[in-house]
C-alpha cells in the first residue's frame, strides 16, 4: 500500500517538473501522475523481489521504465532539462 508522505513527495516532484516545462501540463493531472508513477514503481519492485531471477529482472524494469515515463515529457529531450538530482535516479 502506498504511503501518503511518499505520495505527496513524488506529487511535489511532478508539479515541479511541470513548472520547469519538462513534464506537460495539458490534461494531466500531478496528484493522479504520483499515484500511478509510484505504483507503478511499487509493482516492479514486487515483481524483482519475488522474480526466480531478481538480477534478470531489475534489468528488464531498468530498461522499461524510461518506455513509461517519457509519454509525460514535454517534449522529446526534455530528459536532459531534469536537475541533475533527478537525472541520477533514473
Amino acid at each position: 500500500m502506498q504511503k501518503e508522505g511518499e505520495v505527496i513527495n513524488t506529487k511535489r516532484q511532478i508539479e515541479s517538473l511541470m513548472e520547469q516545462g519538462v513534464i506537460r501540463k495539458a490534461g494531466l493531472d500531478a496528484d493522479a501522475l504520483a499515484r500511478m508513477v509510484s505504483s507503478a514503481a511499487l509493482g516492479a519492485s514486487m515483481w524483482v523481489a519475488n522474480a526466480d531471477d531478481p538480477q534478470q529482472a531489475s534489468k528488464k524494469v531498468a530498461s522499461s521504465l524510461p518506455a513509461l515515463l517519457e509519454g509525460l515529457l514535454a517534449s522529446r529531450g526534455a530528459a536532459g532539462n531534469l536537475p541533475s538530482q533527478a537525472r541520477s535516479r533514473s
